[in-house]
């Protein structure tokens, strides 16, 4: 054990350093990129949903697997750090999103922008969602706040950004499916791509946030506090939010 986990009197579980999930969660992620290829790329249905039932469980088991043999278990301080180097990869897929949106947008020129079979798609749902997550992260700072000092009775606080992530996907999923019953989808044209896309991609991260705020607020029902987490936590869910900001901004404002 580090004298750093010494001096705080930190359990730190036997496997820690052998730890499966940073390698199951990359094999589940590396399955999902091949589930979009086996669909949009070889037209291979049905490889393309054997790859996504295996990317996604595997990630599901791995997020519920890391997050659960460390919470309340094992806290070393270093979470936030770790969440920031995380949150840079991430905005770099992200960017990479909003990059290719704006380079078709630009080539294709005002008059020719969305393209054509794009049905009237309005923001204002888009903005109820996006004050859902923005409750969530307050409610995160809130949580995170009165760890300091009484972290037994943040437990109902952390479990906002699990409900309203919650009301949050129902909304988004009843948008998009609305949108595919009229005809529109992924497949329509380049707006349809990014719209079902980006969000579905963005939709992915807020279940992961809501993983990681239910596993930790129920390990701090039963007296398991993990200060760092909470905070990384926190971090998170703002990431989230601000990703959905500019996903609204540049997506269904900016058409």
């Amino acid at each position: 054990m580090s004298d750093h986990a010494e001096h705080h009197g930190v359990h730190v579980p036997d496997h820690w350093e052998t730890s499966p999930w940073p390698l199951t969660v990359s094999l589940g992620i590396f399955a999902l990129c091949w589930a979009f290829m086996f669909q949009f790329v070889y037209s291979a249905g049905m490889a393309a949903v054997i790859a996504l039932a295996i990317g996604t469980i595997l990630v599901a088991m791995s997020v519920i697997g890391w997050v659960g043999e460390t919470v309340g278990k094992a806290d070393f301080g270093f979470s936030p750090v770790a969440m920031l180097l995380y949150i840079l990869t991430e905005a770099m897929i992200f960017l990479a999103f909003f990059v290719a949106y704006w380079r078709m947008k630009l080539q294709a020129g005002a008059a020719a922008w969305p393209p054509e079979g794009t049905p009237e798609i309005t923001a204002g749902m888009q903005f109820v969602a996006l004050g859902l997550l923005f409750i969530g992260s307050f409610a995160a700072h809130k949580a995170d706040a009165k760890y300091k000092t009484e972290p037994e009775s943040t437990g109902g606080l952390l479990l906002v950004p699990v409900i309203v992530g919650a009301v949050f996907l129902v909304l988004v999923y009843s948008e998009l499916a609305g949108m595919a019953a009229q005809g529109f989808t992924i497949g329509t044209n380049a707006f349809g791509t990014t719209v079902f896309g980006l969000g579905g991609w963005h939709a992915a991260h807020i279940l992961v946030g809501m993983v990681m705020y239910l596993l930790i607020a129920l390990s701090t029902m039963k007296g398991n506090t993990s200060r760092s987490y909470s905070s990384s936590a926190a971090i998170y869910w703002d990431f989230c939010t601000v990703v959905h900001f500019f996903v609204v901004m540049q997506v269904y404002v900016w058409k």
